[in-house]
Parts: C-alpha cells; sequence; structure tokens
C-alpha cells in the first residue's frame, strides 16, 4: 500500500488548503524516488499554473504548457470542452481547434466511461475537486492518466490537469486513491465535529453512529476517529471488539457493504449512484470489495432481484 510520507503529506496538505482558500501562487518540488507522489504533484502544481494565470488575466485562447507532458482542459457546466493546452492536442492527435465545443467524455476510452460518471456526479452534487484515472483514446493506443479537477471559485469553470503514468490501474486504485485519502484525512474538520462523551460506552455507540451517518465520506482510519471523537486508540478499538464484537474497520465495511446490498435490491439507483453513496472514490475499488464480500458482482445482484 502507497502512502506518501510525513514530510510529503504535510506539503500537499499545506498546497491544497492554500489551493481550497483561492491562494494558487505555491509550487512543490517533485521527490527523486517516488513517481506515484510525482504524478500527484504534477497535476496540482500545473492546476495553480493555470488557476494563477486565470485569476491575474494572463489566461489566453490556448491554456499553459508545463513541464511533464501535462493534458489541460477547461469545461464547461455541460462538461464540453472551452480551452485545451497545446500538449492535449498534440497528444490526442486532434486538427486545431476541432476539441472547442466537444463532449469531454468523447475523448475518453468506452472503459473508462464510468470513472468519468462518477467524477461528474461528485463535482455536481457534492465537491469543488476530485482526483481520478482518466483513460484517453489516442491515434497510437490508450493513455492512461491520473487527472486533478477543480472547479474555479470566481466562475465555477471546470479545470482538468492529466499527468500520464506508467501504473496498472489496480496499483493506483490502491496507490493514489489512498494517497489522496490520506492527504484528505489531515485536511481542516468541518464545523460541528462531535464532542467526546462522558460514557465510555455512550461514545463508542457515538461513534458507530457516526460511521453509519458517515460512509459517504472518505474512511477517517481509526487514528482519525480517535482524534476527532477525543479516545485513545487502544480503548476505541477494544470498544469495538466489546460492544460490536468486530473491528472499527470491519464495521465499517459491513455497514457500507450491507448498505450496497440494500440499494441494489431496493432501489433503481446505477451502480455509480450506489458506489458514490456508500463512500467510493473509485468505481473499481467498490466493484472488488463488494465481490470480495458477497462473491459476486453488484451487477448480477441486481440482474436477479
Amino acid at each position: 500500500m502507497y502512502l506518501p510520507n510525513q514530510t510529503q503529506t504535510y506539503y500537499l496538505m499545506q498546497i491544497l488548503s492554500l489551493i481550497f482558500t483561492g491562494n494558487f501562487s505555491y509550487r512543490l518540488n517533485l521527490s527523486t524516488d517516488d513517481p506515484i507522489f510525482n504524478t500527484v504533484i504534477r497535476n496540482i502544481n500545473h492546476m495553480s499554473e493555470l488557476m494563477e494565470q486565470k485569476l491575474t488575466g494572463r489566461e489566453g485562447d490556448i491554456l499553459a504548457d508545463t513541464p511533464g507532458d501535462t493534458l489541460a482542459f477547461t469545461l464547461d457546466h455541460a462538461f464540453r470542452i472551452q480551452k485545451f493546452n497545446r500538449f492535449a492536442e498534440l497528444c490526442l492527435g486532434t486538427s486545431p481547434g476541432t476539441l472547442t465545443g466537444t463532449d469531454f467524455s468523447s475523448l475518453l476510452s468506452e472503459g473508462n466511461l464510468d470513472n468519468w460518471e462518477y467524477a461528474v456526479l461528485q463535482l455536481t452534487t457534492r465537491t469543488r475537486h476530485f482526483f481520478t484515472n482518466l483513460i484517453y483514446k489516442t491515434h497510437h493506443g490508450e493513455y492512461p492518466t491520473f487527472s486533478f479537477l477543480f472547479r474555479a471559485p470566481d466562475d465555477g469553470t471546470l479545470y482538468l490537469t492529466s499527468q500520464r503514468h506508467s501504473f496498472t490501474e489496480q496499483e493506483l486504485d490502491q496507490k493514489l486513491s489512498r494517497a489522496m485519502k490520506d492527504i484528505e484525512h489531515h485536511m481542516p474538520s468541518s464545523p460541528g465535529t462531535p464532542q467526546p462523551q462522558n460514557s465510555e460506552e455512550e461514545l463508542i455507540h457515538n461513534i458507530a453512529a457516526y460511521i453509519r451517518e458517515h460512509i459517504q465520506e472518505p474512511w477517517l482510519t481509526v487514528k482519525g476517529l480517535a482524534t476527532k471523537f477525543g479516545i485513545n486508540e487502544k480503548k476505541l478499538k477494544s470498544g469495538f471488539h466489546t460492544y460490536y464484537e468486530t473491528s472499527v474497520y470491519h464495521y465499517y465495511t459491513n455497514i457500507r457493504m450491507e448498505q450496497a446490498l440494500h440499494l441494489l435490491k431496493t432501489t433503481d439507483q446505477s451502480i455509480v449512484q450506489i458506489a458514490d453513496s456508500t463512500g467510493y472514490k473509485v468505481l473499481s475499488s467498490f466493484y472488488r470489495s463488494f465481490k470480495q464480500y458477497f462473491g459476486c458482482s453488484p451487477g448480477s445482484i441486481r440482474k436477479n432481484r
């Protein structure tokens, strides 16, 4: 499992905090020995460059290129391409100007459309920023990327940067998505963080209720939950074994899977929507977790209900 080291996590946390509050002047240095970290950083640095140019009035009709062969686009509210950089045009092998007005999804491989649909759902209902794996169609075959999407704070324009990677989709699911979740867990908590309770038993039940009510959100980790609720990690773990006869993470997994099964059997929500509602940012991870838990795919449950 890949996780950025403590120093990397700290600096990623800092620059993401700045970006999300509208400060785009900072850049991060690349690592000398961590290509996965560099994939994330090239996306973030390019996004910062694009947003800084936009907000200072230096953005032209063609978006800026940066070192590292990163594709860049701006999309309107219907996810149609407004602008792009020269490298995107070169990489995709399109004629000059033909990308403008194109539905962005038409650039992606057919097998990657679920990932894009999931990203669109996130960006239209939940968040202003999103990380995902996008695979482009080119004349030379598929072009796999790790991509960063960010909605501009002033006019809602969607900016998208894509950095090519040489990892398998499963490696990215396991490494990059876990890395970004780890970073998100270091971001400032939202208002209304639950306060510690006097009774340890009551506190354990409150934490369980919190898990049930927040399965749509990224997993906080045992350490994150302990910090959030002001309880010792060992007491948290032993409390769940005492009152629920399972570990904290297994409790979380059980809740997610049972909720997913319930929605598949009783609603007409798409599998993409169900994955979203149970906290999966990467659709293929949802499929793997579901099959590992139930021994069959989500599609087979839906088909045979």
